[in-house]
């Protein structure tokens, strides 16, 4: 269970307000400093997006290439911290829509909040993005759950200009507490805030910052480098433990081949089912980046449609590890890298940057290194961890290694189910078009997808468990409320599993579990995954389901003409759409009133103790392990 925080750690405190404990804290940290001057959000520049900071280090690069028994190591210092204050001297404009800034080379500004962010002169930096007069408007996300990015000066003097933006996103707010809080505004009421100090942020949240260090750039430059020397025929990998900045490396890789490389655009395989850079949780995927990724993963889910990040191909495993079944989930691996080598070869080859978990040892260091021979990486980065055997393994498979130190730990004010929480809010509210859109609705006001299983017409042909199956008898109380993948079968794939079904005292077409009680996975080379749905009723008389899902008008039709299976396993429960229309204020009223009436499905109300006051409450349905047979 995940340790209990405070609600000021995870949702900011309200503003003004200082309590002594944090008051007497903040004094005897200001005591303990060697200089009596707050600091600097700039101060802890180097932080990762994680929430960690980076301890000074060594990087060491080594090619294998030139030297197979020869290592040569390039020793880097990290730079001294550069100060930014904003002052009259480099605001060039400042009116209730932008900010123009003058910034001298090496000049950072820190910003929170969401914004447009161009260049009018010069150069600069962000998030590893080269930009420059011809880069066009940045959509830039920085909200307190994560490390702040940094604009980097990297010519004098760099004009720099920000716009406040009106964001379909933070319409998200009102729906979860997960979600509130977390942007900024300054007094102007634009949608981000200059800071200059650590202390400055209003809400007093615990708030860090990133910027690429010295030992990091260097390692973009050189891989940036590589990708166009070699055509775009470069394949990535970076490992390390968990929370140790693989994410945010990975995007400031993608980052500066999109600005430095001519061909602009790169393939980023997301082996992390746990924390997705581009989909929802419990999916790994093939995304081709067309342009900079410039916030955390919720702000950016991918798409078919889409002209930034657009989804090239996903696997489920309907699950947030591959813990369960780790040769399905080397499977659906070897099928997306099978599906992709045109895109990895000749001239039109694309860099690959590939994302995997932080489980490198044991069971997760085996199956990494199985899956080293199948991705045929180039270059790998190791972020220092105890990982020893794969590790050695990587390095004697590239071509070309890097290393990095691995940052201190910091608290977050997000825990990893949160930010899970997060991502699939963000992916089950937004449209799939060019560009990234968002509805600020509940999910119990959106209009269902209404799809028939009876027998005679059936738009579902079967529904699938992966992992612990549950009986036929409770398939359709385990199934309501819950979140499936959308699959459909080839003809082959169709003949082998819906010989299978046996149906429900509801009709549902169901596969049920062999003797052992672990359903066989679909094979990922016959199967198409094209979306997540949400369950929200099951419709005996009519033989129908009602499902939530993004995916367009358009997709769901061409799906009635092919054998569509859904597919259940062990996603994270999704208690966030249970209470969305009870936190929203346009209908918080009527769900309150339907709790109380006991017509609400899933939520009840505990009743109010001593000063605490009422709490809303899950009642789940009954889990697999729980039912008996």
């Amino acid at each position: 269970m995940a340790q209990k925080r405070k609600a000021k750690d995870a949702f900011g405190a309200p503003e003004g307000v200082l309590s002594a404990f944090a008051a007497a804290r903040l004094k005897r940290v200001n005591q303990e400093a060697p200089s009596t001057s707050p600091a600097r959000a700039e101060d802890v520049a180097t932080t990762p997006y994680d929430g960690h900071h980076s301890s000074p280090g060594v990087s060491a690069r080594v090619s294998r290439a030139s030297s197979p028994n020869a290592a040569v190591k390039e020793d880097v210092r990290l730079p001294p911290p550069i100060s930014f204050r904003t002052n009259y001297l480099n605001v060039v404009n400042d009116n209730a829509e932008s900010l123009t800034l003058l910034l001298d080379i090496n000049e950072k500004a820190c910003i929170a909040g969401e914004y447009e962010l161009s260049v009018l002169e010069g150069r600069a930096t962000i998030y590893g993005f080269l930009l420059h007069p011809d880069s066009g408007v940045q959509r830039v996300y920085a909200p307190s759950t994560h490390a702040l990015p940094v604009i980097t000066a990297r010519r004098g003097p760099t004009k720099v200009c920000l716009r406040s933006v009106k964001s379909s996103l933070r319409k998200l707010e009102r729906l979860s507490p997960v979600l509130r809080n977390i942007w900024s505004a300054d007094e102007k009421n634009r949608s981000f805030r200059v800071l200059q100090t650590s202390f400055e942020d209003a809400s007093q949240r615990p708030l860090s910052i990133l910027d690429t260090e010295d030992a990091s750039q260097r390692i973009l430059t050189q891989i940036a480098g590589r990708a166009n020397e070699r055509d775009g025929q470069l394949r990535v990998i970076t490992l390390g433990p968990k929370s140790s900045g693989k994410s945010t490396l990975n995007r400031q890789i993608c980052n500066a081949i999109v600005s430095k490389m001519l061909k602009r655009r790169c393939l980023y395989l997301d082996l992390d089912p746990g924390q997705p850079e581009f989909g929802p949780p419990g999916q790994i995927s093939l995304v081709e980046v067309r342009s900079p990724i410039l916030g955390p993963a919720f702000t950016h889910p991918a798409s078919r449609k889409s002209k930034s990040h657009r989804l090239l191909v996903t696997h489920t495993l309907a699950a947030t590890s591959f813990k369960d079944d780790p040769e399905h989930y080397v499977a659906c691996v070897r099928d997306i890298m099978d599906g992709c080598r045109e895109r990895l070869r000749g001239k039109d080859a694309q860099p690959l940057i590939i994302n995997t978990s932080g489980w490198v040892t044991g069971l997760g260091a085996t199956v990494m290194i199985d899956l080293l021979d199948i991705l045929g990486i180039t270059d790998t980065i190791l972020i220092d961890g105890d990982y020893l055997t794969l590790a050695d393994a990587a390095r004697d498979k590239s071509e070309v290694y890097y290393k990095l130190p691995r940052p201190l730990p910091r608290p977050s004010s997000r825990t990893p189910a949160e930010l899970r929480t997060m991502q699939m809010m963000s992916y089950f509210h937004s449209h799939a078009s060019s560009g990234p859109r968002w509805t600020g609705n509940p999910i119990s006001s959106l209009r269902p997808w209404l799809v028939s299983y009876a027998a005679s017409n059936p738009g579902i042909s079967a529904i699938l468990s992966y992992g612990q199956a549950v009986p036929p008898e409770h398939l359709s109380e385990v199934l309501d409320g819950s979140v499936v993948a959308i699959i459909s079968l080839d003809n082959l794939a169709s003949q082998d599993t819906l010989s299978k079904i046996v149906h429900t005292p509801e009709g549902l077409p169901y596969v049920p579990a062999p003797p052992c009680g672990y359903a066989t996975p679909l094979p990922p080379g016959h199967t198409t995954t094209h979306a997540l749905a949400m369950i929200r009723g099951i419709d005996p008389q009519s033989q129908t389901l009602h499902l939530i899902t993004p995916l367009p008008e358009a997709e769901i039709a061409r799906l009635m003409t092919r054998r569509v299976v859904l597919v259940r396993g062990n996603f994270d429960s999704p208690d966030w759409a249970y209470l969305e229309d009870l936190y929203s204020d346009e209908t918080k009223l009527a769900g309150r009133k339907q709790v109380a009436e006991g017509t609400r499905p899933w939520v009840r109300l505990r009743e109010e103790v001593g000063v605490e006051g009422g709490v809303w409450r899950i009642r789940h349905p009954p889990m697999a392990g729980q039912i008996g047979g």
